[in-house]
């Protein structure tokens, strides 16, 4: 019975031992493992080549596009830069023109001051008058362009000695009358009613600087205010050719914007920049002034702050 037993216990302890591997399968089995790893490694590597080679194509394709970017704006910022340098070119010019016609300007001005109202030339005129009369009678007179006279019968008796020349004065030669006081106002009126009409723009916030009141049908001028548009206009025209255009107390205004009726011509006063007045100087009855148009191209008095 013991050794019964003994066989039945050692019976489930042989069942539960593997059976021997067959003779050389243990060296395939090695075999086939380091292959399988080496596959997969294989295969890991290609596939970790493939996806560098992705990203590195990727990488490309954005740094072309950024680069591709970035050559855009440089060509834009050098065409900037070259339109740029042109119009500096440019102001540079027109500055150099503004400079020469300024230049211009000012040597006109000096040459018209400089130039003297028509008295300047008559001791110049009489000196070369005189010049003459002494040179014909003194030594340089055998340079004559006469023919001389061979008889010497026929040669006239020889002058007197002249007398020294008397000195010219410009008093004389000018007259010594004391010159005549003339009045603009009144060299003005005397010539009748006389119609002038002008253009000003006041600046903003300026005032036309006349003091009128309504009279009939017009507007009379009592006054020129300093400050004003018309004290401006003044100035400029008592400098110029016409200063019988120049605005005075007295003057009656016919027309404002080709307003005739005097409330009308004080409301454009006010509240128009642009004013076209027409004016009437003398005395005698007011003409009548045709209505016109204001021309978009006609001339304009801004008046500017005395320098």
């Amino acid at each position: 019975m013991d050794g019964q037993g003994s066989v039945m216990a050692q019976g489930p302890e042989r069942s539960d031992r593997p059976f021997p591997a067959p003779p050389g399968l243990s060296a395939q089995e090695a075999s086939t493992h380091e292959a399988v790893r080496e596959a997969v490694l294989r295969d890991i590597e290609a596939k970790v080549a493939e996806k560098m080679d992705e990203v590195w194509q990727k990488g490309q394709q954005m740094l072309a596009q950024v680069q591709k970017k970035q050559q855009e704006k440089t060509e834009q910022l050098t065409a900037q830069i070259v339109q740029c340098k042109e119009q500096q070119a440019a102001l540079e010019r027109e500055n150099q023109a503004l400079k020469q016609v300024l230049t211009d300007l000012a040597q006109k001005l000096m040459q018209l001051g400089k130039d003297s109202p028509g008295l300047s030339s008559a001791p110049t005129t009489a000196s070369n008058t005189a010049t003459p009369q002494r040179s014909d009678t003194g030594p340089e007179a055998e340079y004559s362009s006469t023919p001389l006279r061979e008889d010497p019968s026929q040669v006239p008796p020889f002058p007197q000695p002249l007398q020294p020349p008397a000195p010219l004065l410009l008093s004389e030669a000018l007259c010594s009358s004391s010159p005549m006081h003339l009045s603009l106002a009144s060299t003005l009126q005397a010539c009748g009613p006389m119609v002038f009409s002008m253009t000003l723009r006041k600046a903003d916030g300026a005032e036309l600087g006349l003091n009128v009141k309504p009279l009939d049908e017009v507007l009379l001028v009592e006054g020129v205010r300093p400050e004003g548009a018309v004290e401006a206009w003044n100035r400029q025209c008592a400098s110029s050719a016409h200063p019988e255009r120049v605005v005075l107390a007295g003057d009656r205004i016919r027309s404002v914007n080709n307003q005739t009726d005097p409330e009308k011509m004080l409301e454009e006063c006010r509240e128009k920049q642009l004013l076209k007045l027409t004016l009437v100087r003398g005395d005698g009855p007011v003409p009548e002034i045709p209505s016109k148009s204001l021309r978009a191209d006609a001339s304009e008095f801004v008046p500017k702050a005395p320098e």
